[in-house]
This record gives C-alpha cells, structure tokens and sequence, in this order.
C-alpha cells in the first residue's frame, strides 16, 4: 500500500507540473483559447463604376483613278480625275482632302465633291458626291515613265491612303505665242518702217524658246529682226523666263508698190525647229501722196 500511495502522490505531483509550465506558456506568448470568427466584409463600401471601352474604328480610304487610264501616255496639260470615300463614316463621304504628286512631288490639292451616282449606288446614297478631279500642268516634267499618286485623306479615321497609276509623259508640242505691236493693222505708211513686236515658245524649260524673228514682205524675206529686247510685259503674262521676247526690225518699202501690203514676222522655235507667223496689213502711199 506504502509503493501504492507513492506512486499516486508522484502522479498527481507531475499532473501539476505539467498543467503550470502549459499555463506559464500561454501567459508568456499570449496565447488564449478564443474561437475563431471568420472575417465579414461590411456592405458600407460604395459601389465601385464600371469602366466604359470604347474602340475606335481605324478604317482606311479607298478610291481609284478614273483617268489618265494606267499605261496611257499624257501631254502637257492633263485632267485626272476620279473617286474617293471612307466606307466606315457614319455621315458624309468620310474624305475631306487629296492631294496629288508626280513621282512624290506635290502638284495640288483636287476638286472634291462631284457627283458620282456609281459609287452612292454601291455604297450608298450619302457617297454619290465623292469624285475628283484637277487640272495639271506636266509640261515642265521630262518625257517618259512617271506615277500620278493620289493621297485621300480620311476625315473620320485620320488615315491616308494612296491611290496611283502610271503614264508615260510625251513631249509637248510647240506653243508658240506672239504678235506684230507696230505698225498697226492697216496703218498708212512709207519709207524705211521700224517694226516691232514680241514671240516666245510657251512649252521652253529654258530661256525663251525661240531664237530668230525674221522679216517678209509679201512674201519675201526682207530683214532679220534683232531678237533678245526686254519685254518685262510679256514676262508679267508667261513667266520671268520670257522677259527677253521683245524683237525689232528696220524695214525699207521705198521701193514697195503704192497700196496694201503684207508684212510677217516668222518666229522660229528651237523647241520643234518650225516657225509661226505673225502678220500685219500695211497700206504704202503712192510717190509724193
């Protein structure tokens, strides 16, 4: 019974020390036997907005050239022409400018806004005034293969499309221009006559275009003029390059029968070696009239 009861009192004597170092331990590390209760998120918090995407549409021109057709050969002054639209715009044709180049050189803005009832019946009423057109001087540009572009600039997408063809350019024809200003048509006159006036070749890259003015009378040559006078009037009319067009010439009709006569001022181009005539009627006095 003496081992029995000391057996117990050990027992008891360990439960004890067990249950005050386990209580130590909580009061050192803070740890208490609480439940656990699950975070709850209150419904005070205000409604966040939703955001609102909006895309917007990168839609491109399209058009083409009506004329010059591709391949086609142009000379000096040419139309082009064709259409332009930007499917996608909500109202209007979509398109507000085109420009046009020669080989990346810009030439000028077209026309836009003529009546195309072909494209407004493919694509809708609202594009039947989407065609273009211009007027184009090539006459400076040098014979041979060269592209037209035209560059259609979307009012609705801010997008540039080009639209091009290709032409050869053949040289311009001669245009020469001029005139007889003295004497005047049907003027009275007799003796040695001053004559004078003013002749260029309007297709010349350079310089004046022509290169001698020679004299007729009724037929006959009768003077060379002196050619290369200032002309700051013709200059004025067709460009700084023509501002020595001017020509005089001293012409003896002493011997000239009495009555009408006809004086021509043939100008020769070097452009197309011809010659164009300019003429004036003259009426000669009789001897002593």
């Amino acid at each position: 019974m003496t081992w029995n009861r000391s057996v117990a009192v050990r027992t008891v004597f360990v439960a004890i020390a067990v249950a005050a170092v386990v209580l130590y331990l909580r009061l050192m590390m803070g740890v208490t036997a609480q439940p656990v209760v699950p975070y709850q998120i209150g419904t005070a918090l205000p409604a966040l907005p939703v955001p609102t995407l909006t895309v917007l549409q990168r839609t491109a021109p399209r058009g083409a050239f009506d004329y010059p057709d591709a391949g086609s050969t142009v000379v000096g002054q040419t139309q082009v022409r064709g259409w332009a639209i930007d499917a996608a715009s909500e109202t209007g044709t979509g398109v507000d400018r085109i420009q046009l180049y020669l080989d990346d050189t810009y030439l000028m803005d077209a026309t836009y806004g003529n009546v195309r009832q072909d494209v407004g019946g493919s694509f809708g009423d609202r594009f039947a005034t989407s065609g273009w057109e211009a007027q184009l001087d090539l006459s400076q540009a040098p014979p041979g293969p060269h592209t037209l572009t035209a560059r259609v600039h979307s009012s609705f997408s801010d997008r540039v499309t080009n639209y091009s063809t290709h032409v050869g350019l053949a040289p311009a024809p001669s245009q020469l221009r001029g005139a007889v200003d003295a004497p005047g048509d049907r003027q009275s006159v007799s003796g040695v006559v001053q004559m004078s006036g003013w002749a260029l070749d309007e297709t010349a890259t350079s310089g004046t275009g022509v290169d001698r003015v020679d004299v007729y009378l009724d037929g006959t040559p009768v003077a060379s003029a002196s050619y290369g006078l200032a002309r700051p009037d013709v200059a004025s009319g067709y460009g700084a390059r023509f501002a020595n067009a001017g020509w005089q010439a001293s012409v003896d009709l002493t011997h000239a029968g009495a009555g009408a006569h006809q004086l021509d001022a043939r100008a020769h181009s070097t452009v197309e070696n011809n010659d164009t005539t300019y003429s004036v009627t003259v009426v000669v006095g009789s001897p002593g009239g």
